[in-house]
């Protein structure tokens, strides 16, 4: 398969947007700006007409449907039922599509190091039900890291098959976490069925635009060669804190995607 530059649709929430209201705005200014694809945040599946909805957007601006990104606290004991019932409703809604999508999940919450060994241990069991939740309906799953330590990783790569775990790493969030982001992809390069990838500053921080930062593309690029990725590229832009939102989302958008052209090659 070839690899798919996408962009996820969080950014836009921080420009008002809603991902309800405004899907076909939202998936045309993606288009535009250069994508092949959209991975969209979980509250474009609310309604009943999201499917419509969704695929209406799809059809109109040409994009390719990457999936659905969630986040929950999967390691809280006392939330199970609760939680089941979103991901059995998200996963439902994705294999009425009649395609294979993929969900990428991270684990919202405290880290493994402020958890006990029962919750570390009830993830591990959860996420492998998640799997087979996902696999049971002709569809794809992924854990993101979203404020992960080495250690909340390790537990996953260190007790789960790999036919359980895939991973889609956030390349800011691994080096917010003290995690090398390219020495991270050369290890677990079989594991790895797609990127989040957002530049950041070495002293912490994230920028509006891809290549404004200190992500070292080139090594990004040679890595990618070497574990031959051929997953989806998925843009995941979030304003720096305190940053207006008054950058034209398309530039933003558009010079990201420059940026992954010049510098990736795709």
């Amino acid at each position: 398969m070839a690899v798919r530059i996408a962009a996820h649709t969080f950014l836009f929430q921080q420009y008002g947007f809603d991902q309800v209201r405004q899907t076909d705005k939202i998936a045309d200014t993606i288009a535009e700006a250069g994508y092949d694809a959209i991975e969209w945040h979980h509250t474009a599946l609310v309604g009943d007409d999201y499917k419509n909805r969704l695929q209406l957007a799809q059809r109109n601006s040409g994009l390719e449907l990457v999936g659905v990104s969630q986040s929950l606290p999967l390691w809280n004991q006392g939330d199970y039922e609760r939680i089941v019932d979103i991901l059995d409703d998200h996963a439902e809604r994705l294999s009425l599509f009649d395609q294979e999508l993929t969900s990428t999940i991270s684990c919202s919450g405290k880290g493994s190091a402020n958890r006990n060994d029962a919750q570390n241990k009830h993830l591990i069991t959860f996420w492998t039900e998640i799997s087979s939740l996902f696999d049971s309906l002709d569809q794809k799953v992924t854990y993101q890291n979203n404020g992960d330590t080495l250690g909340d990783l390790d537990n996953l790569t260190d007790n789960l098959e790999e036919d359980v775990l895939a991973l889609s790493p956030n390349l800011h969030a691994l080096h917010s976490a003290g995690i090398e982001p390219i020495s991270y992809l050369q290890k677990h390069g079989d594991l790895i069925g797609s990127i989040h990838i957002r530049d950041y500053h070495i002293e912490g921080g994230r920028t509006i635009i891809l290549g404004e930062g200190d992500l070292p593309f080139d090594r990004l690029k040679t890595t990618l060669d070497e574990i031959d990725f051929d997953g989806d590229i998925i843009v995941d832009l979030i304003l720096p804190s305190g940053t207006p939102p008054d950058t034209p989302i398309l530039d933003i958008l558009k010079d990201s995607r420059k940026t992954i052209s010049d510098q990736l090659g795709y």
